[in-house]
């Protein structure tokens, strides 16, 4: 499997786990001019931004796959989805995080990983 499946892999896997807690899928991997977000989902009108890892790092890493040049790019392309989507602007808005390990298929979900205004 090269990276792109493995991604689509675990955006798909991230998709049902977020289902499972009663998320709906609003779009996935949405692109825009400054990136792109792997999964926008919603529940109780709170729209959430989800970036999707899988890794094999050991686990004390994980605070290191998402930089602050990424959460930068991850925020601006949601301001271009809200942008184009006015019937989501009065929603609450986060960004989660969803972990997803190679080897034991583990998912860690971190809801507000990281804040949505700018720095």
């Amino acid at each position: 499997m090269n990276r792109s499946q493995q991604g689509r892999s675990g955006e798909q896997e991230a998709a049902c786990y977020l289902q499972n807690l009663g998320h709906d899928i609003v779009t996935r991997n949405y692109s825009a001019r400054n990136g792109e977000i792997d999964l926008i989902t919603s529940l109780d009108e709170r729209l959430h931004f989800v970036e999707v890892k899988k890794w094999i790092l050991p686990r004390e890493n994980l605070e290191f796959s998402i930089n602050r040049r990424k959460i930068h790019r991850i925020r601006r392309t949601a301001e271009d989805f809200l942008a184009k989507n006015s019937r989501f602007r009065n929603w609450e808005k986060q960004f989660d995080v969803v972990y997803i390990s190679e080897t034991d298929r583990c998912v860690h979900y971190i809801p507000q990983a990281f804040e949505g205004g700018a720095e």
